[in-house]
């Protein structure tokens, strides 16, 4: 065995009855008074504590009856940190690039008897934010809005099979309150790659009060197995619209035109926007919806203009016949579909089948007037040309 004495005041110099044994399997023996106390201390070696934090705390143990069963655990980085840097672990060198020992390792307290032990960083890698994409559609359905990215392999240090991304969403309401995840969502991760999908339109349709869409905006760092993080991406925003517009002002069925104006009036509800697509749909006495020519159109569209106060006017199809009722819906880019809009047919619109163009047969009552006063005009001239000649019979009798 190896005899080794503790390098503190109170040591034996003496070889003899103030040996201890730690027990089999020890390859080096301590020996020293009883009540000696010895420690092992750590320097965070370039690292800062963290807010509320505090760096590892020495460890001593008394020398009685030899250190036998103490261990060391090797601290963790809770409580410390160096941003951009992971704990690799700790070594008797304040240059070390490689650790000795592992954080959470256990260490016999006889290998580290009046040790000071420094703390081993190793760079994290870099993330990187690449895209934001809305409105992003989800596999088996549904949408988002979508960040990813990766990382810069160049100037980061190695990902690690246990290294998270996580993404930081934040957004301002309309009345300018500020909103952000938390806690942050981890992303997912597709070996150096990244992706996370936002979809908590609740509260982004509860903070957007015009319907007019609010700014969305995200970045993302890694967190390692031990709680280290990286720095964080650069951010990068879009805005989001959830907010559906709606059909709520004069909507007509009536004359072979389909009429009215959105959203012009309820604030509560999407505002018409340049682009927003009216879809109009002729519906049966069973309410399925009618189609016509070759290609089985389902409905007519317009595009909306804002100049024109978000007015539509859609005709009647030629081929539409037996129609009851009428559905209209309004869509806008990033595919919000407003409730629809049902109108009878009966009520508002003739049912008379159209022919030749899409022109409603009434727009044809002025000209049918004009021909039957004229119609009558001409039978009345004839009457009165009858009745001289009957006159002029008489008189020349």
């Amino acid at each position: 065995r190896t005899w080794k004495a503790i390098d503190h005041p109170c040591r034996v110099t003496s070889e003899s009855s103030d040996r201890y044994n730690l027990g089999p399997g020890s390859s080096t023996q301590w020996y020293g008074a009883p009540g000696t106390v010895a420690t092992v201390s750590y320097d965070i070696n370039g690292g800062s504590v963290a807010d509320g934090g505090t760096a590892p705390a020495p460890v001593s143990a008394t020398f009685t009856d030899g250190f036998k069963a103490t261990t060391v655990t090797m601290p963790r980085s809770t409580g410390f940190k160096r941003e951009g840097y992971r704990l690799a672990g700790w070594s008797r060198s304040p240059t070390a690039e490689s650790p000795q020992y592992t954080p959470g390792q256990q260490v016999p307290f006889d290998d580290l008897v009046e040790t000071t032990l420094f703390a081993v960083w190793q760079k994290l890698p870099i993330p990187t934010l690449s895209t934001i994409a809305w409105p992003h559609t989800l596999v088996g359905g549904g949408r988002s809005v979508n960040a990813a990215g990766t990382i810069d392999a160049v100037n980061g240090g190695p990902l690690l099979t246990d290294d998270k991304f996580v993404a930081h969403w934040k957004w301002t309401g309309t009345d300018g309150t500020s909103h952000e995840t938390n806690p942050d969502p981890d992303a997912v991760r597709d070996g150096n790659n990244w992706s996370s999908d936002f979809t908590d339109f609740a509260s982004i349709k509860a903070a957007d009060t015009k319907g007019q869409g609010i700014p969305i905006s995200v970045k993302a760092q890694i967190v390692g197995s031990g709680g280290d993080t990286s720095g964080w991406t650069d951010e990068k925003s879009v805005t989001v619209d959830v907010v559906a517009p709606h059909v709520v002002d004069g909507a007509r069925a009536m004359d072979g035109k389909v009429t009215g104006v959105v959203n012009s009036s309820d604030t509560s509800a999407g505002v018409a926007e340049d682009g927003d697509t009216v879809t109009v749909e002729w519906l049966d006495s069973t309410g399925a919806v009618i189609t016509w020519n070759e290609s089985s159109v389902p409905h007519q569209s317009s595009t909306l203009s804002t100049s024109d106060g978000g007015q539509f006017s859609i005709n009647q199809p030629s081929g539409v016949t037996g129609a009851h009722k009428v559905r209209i819906t309004v869509s806008d880019s990033s595919g919000n579909t407003s409730e629809p809009v049902m109108l009878s047919m009966e009520e508002t619109l003739s049912s008379l089948p159209m022919t030749g163009s899409d022109k409603s047969p009434w727009s044809y009552l002025p000209l049918a007037l004009a021909c039957a006063a004229v119609l009558a005009l001409t039978q009345y001239a004839r009457r009165r040309a009858a009745y001289r000649r009957s006159d002029d019979a008489l008189i020349s009798r």
